[in-house]
């Protein structure tokens, strides 16, 4: 399975109630690719306002505990910020940010940044202008690279693109727009 198939596999069905399940989805994750493990980060980040936070908290000490990467400690204070509905200031979201930027093709740990930081006031949907444009700025950089020879070789700013990645339902926001006018995260 590539990242692709993951994500549709896992967007909008991921088995929170299922303990089991979601446990198998994380390692899945984790065995596609780094871009992968992120993404099945972005899902608990991404649940629906039913799922527990003690529930999710405990998925994410599981996450945690299967996966290693340079970025995970900064992924991991995001994570847990924006499962609490909390907000990390600008500055934080800004700098870590670039501490994910310096490993191309982590989209889905970008985007679990971009719904960590605070909001444009009276927008839920927009993120602050400098995240805004850091995030631009780092998709854009990537997206001049070859991101084939990335583990798991799908990229998921072409997944954004095609319209398969979709808006968190915990979270509504906009982290990248594509060349057609469609957004994703």
């Amino acid at each position: 399975m590539n990242e692709a198939e993951y994500d549709v596999k896992i967007d909008v069905s991921f088995p929170y109630d299922d303990e089991e399940a979601w446990k198998a989805a994380i390692d899945e994750g984790i065995g596609i690719s780094d871009n992968g493990a992120y993404a099945a980060l972005h899902e608990l980040c991404g649940a629906p306002p039913e799922i527990q936070q003690t529930d999710l908290m405990r998925m994410l000490e599981y996450w945690a505990s299967r996966y290693e990467h340079p970025t995970k400690p900064v992924m991991m204070i995001a994570a847990q910020a924006v499962i609490r509905g909390e907000a990390l200031t600008e500055q934080e979201v800004l700098k870590y940010l670039d501490e994910v930027a310096r490993y191309p093709g982590l989209y889905a740990a970008a985007g679990i940044l971009w719904w960590a930081g605070p909001r444009e006031e009276g927008s839920p949907r927009r993120s602050t202008d400098r995240i805004e444009q850091k995030c631009r700025e780092i998709r854009n950089r990537w997206a001049a690279l070859d991101l084939s020879s990335i583990r798991g070789g799908q990229c998921l700013l072409r997944q954004v693109c095609q319209g398969i990645w979709s808006l968190p339902r915990r979270h509504a926001g906009t982290l990248f727009s594509c060349r057609d006018g469609r957004d994703g995260v």
